[in-house]
């Protein structure tokens, strides 16, 4: 008789292997200056869910909708994570975008809260954002970003771990993608 095994899906694999290999190395994120920043999966997990719990902190609503604007980081793929673990979906953002497209797809999308990374035009994305959107700053987000709201690092240093981590399923969504719009609107 043939059983049907579910596949592993991301917070659980990604829980798993940092279980499993709690010392080895996951990601490594240049910072500047010629430094690299390495993370554990040890680490990685610890930071994903302690973003988690700053998340479900915030009182957003069950599914809500959370916005990442940043290029490629490592702290990108864990606010990707702890957005799931806190039970919320995310909804990725080009870091090319013009303010226009970044309001349409916020304002499409409903989201009730975004993260802002690594960008070389903040100031014309920041024009697209709607006004009282609570937001957090990664890191490497532009010094204006860091100024102007919580950073990434500042958060976590607070923050217990959510012990009690969302395990999405098959048919849960995960992620909203919008199209680049190269023919209209995202």
């Amino acid at each position: 008789m043939e059983t049907k095994t579910q596949s592993r899906m991301p917070v659980q694999a990604f829980l798993e292997t940092a279980a499993s290999r709690p010392g080895e190395i996951a990601m490594v994120q240049p910072v500047g200056g010629g430094k690299l920043r390495e993370y554990t999966w040890e680490e990685a997990a610890r930071e994903a869910r302690q973003m988690a719990s700053y998340l479900r902190s915030l009182g957003l609503p069950a599914g809500a909708n959370v916005g990442l604007i940043s290029k490629n980081c490592a702290e990108w793929i864990l606010a990707d994570l702890a957005i799931l673990m806190a039970g919320y979906v995310s909804v990725p953002l080009y870091p090319t975008l013009t303010g226009p497209s970044v309001r349409q797809i916020l304002e499409h999308s409903g989201a009730a809260f975004l993260f802002v990374g690594k960008l070389d035009g903040w100031e014309e994305i920041r024009s697209g954002v709607p006004e009282g959107l609570p937001q957090l700053a990664f890191s490497l987000a532009p010094e204006a970003a860091r100024k102007a709201m919580p950073v990434w690092t500042d958060v976590l240093s607070g923050q217990v771990p959510l012990e009690d981590v969302h395990q999405p399923v098959a048919d849960e969504i995960a992620t909203i993608i919008y199209t680049s719009g190269t023919t209209g609107m995202p």
